[in-house]
């Protein structure tokens, strides 16, 4: 790339044929098309070229009315995630399949996070013809544990199972490798675009996770890839039921490790997409910024939306530092130390000095 310095002041001219109205602003242009910087960082320089380099809309939704976090600020949120999708030039909507009965005609992708009730049988076929026809979803169920499922069946996984071998077991990963046993720590991945800038750099931490298995009998059209994997020193623990203090052990019925912690498909007749994760707590807001995270949740909705040259260029949200001042005791505190107690042990010294050499004659 090829770059200048302009002063505003002294060619005011060349500045206002770039659209540039105020001070420290920077002009990105390739071939006929022009973004502008508001300000010099990392974030908003990135934020700029994806726009310059992408200029299409790129609309994702979140499906909503199962009980699903909020996407707005608030305990468990997916705001961060929305927040990144942003800066990436996505439009970041919410979806609810009940009341409006169909999928917009500009979603890129759909995305279920943490379903707390099941998405009824009608709203999975309309999934269903909407990823048929090129269409993509990503899925993050929570062990039927942590949801309100009861017995009934979850017309969801059935669809991820039958249609694209991909199976949400019942159980809850138990991984004796990690320090908290019911985080479940990726261990080895997969080559995958949703996992290039991962294997080497990151960690991903699911807290309270279903494993997920992948059929062995092939399904025409069909590509599955187990993304992410425990170490073998974990199990899926399916017995729910024990005593209280007893101590949980892998049992012969439990699923032995490595136990796969995300799952994706590919339809190569309908080119239609999949990401499954057996666990939405991991892109929250308390769990976006740990480790890997966040990076595995926004590649896989660039991969999943067809966006993968979108993979590497994720612009990072600087975190914000509060200064909280001290209470009114912290404040004497420091007050006595600083005004008081130091300068009397200095001149209780000083004073200690002089006699001691007084008496020394």
């Amino acid at each position: 790339f090829d770059y200048q310095f302009i002063n505003p002041d002294t060619d005011p001219v060349a500045a206002r044929e770039a659209g540039v109205t105020g001070d420290g602003k920077i002009l990105l242009v390739m071939g006929d098309r022009k973004e502008i910087a508001g300000f010099a960082s990392e974030t908003e320089l990135t934020k700029t070229l994806i726009r310059l380099t992408n200029p299409e809309p790129r609309a994702v939704y979140f499906l909503t009315g199962h009980g699903e976090a909020s996407l707005e600020s608030s305990d468990n949120s997916y705001s961060l995630a929305k927040q990144t999708l942003e800066n990436k030039n996505y439009t970041v909507n919410t979806l609810n399949l009940v009341a409006e009965n169909q999928i917009p005609a500009d979603a890129l992708s759909v995305i279920i996070a943490g379903p707390t009730k099941q998405v009824s049988q009608a709203e999975v076929q309309i999934l269903k013809t909407y990823v048929d026809t090129g269409g993509s979803l990503i899925v993050m169920e929570d062990p039927l544990l942590l949801t309100e499922f009861g017995e009934a069946s979850d017309p969801l996984a059935n669809y991820l199972a039958s249609d694209w071998g991909i199976t949400l077991n019942n159980d809850v990963i138990i991984d004796l490798s990690s320090q908290q046993p019911l985080n479940a720590v990726s261990y080895s991945y997969s080559e995958h675009p949703i996992t290039q800038n991962l294997s080497e750099n990151y960690l991903v931490i699911m807290p309270q996770a279903r494993s997920i298995s992948i059929t062995a009998d092939p399904i025409e059209g069909i590509t599955q890839t187990p993304l992410l994997q425990t170490t073998p020193n974990s199990w899926g623990e399916v017995n729910f039921t024990n005593a209280e203090g007893t101590q949980i052990s892998q049992d012969p019925e439990d699923l032995p490790g490595p136990l796969t912690m995300a799952a994706s498909g590919e339809n190569t007749n309908t080119k239609g997409r999949v990401v499954v994760f057996g666990n939405a707590i991991f892109a929250n807001d308390q769990g976006f910024d740990a480790y890997g995270n966040g990076n595995i949740f926004v590649n896989s909705v660039d991969w999943a939306a067809e966006q993968e040259d979108l993979i590497n260029i994720t612009p990072n949200t600087p975190t914000e530092r509060t200064f909280v001042p001290p209470n009114q005791i912290q404040l004497l505190i420091v007050l006595l130390g600083s005004v008081i107690i130091i300068p009397g042990l200095v001149v209780f010294a000083g004073i200690s000095a002089w006699l001691a050499r007084k008496r020394q004659g």
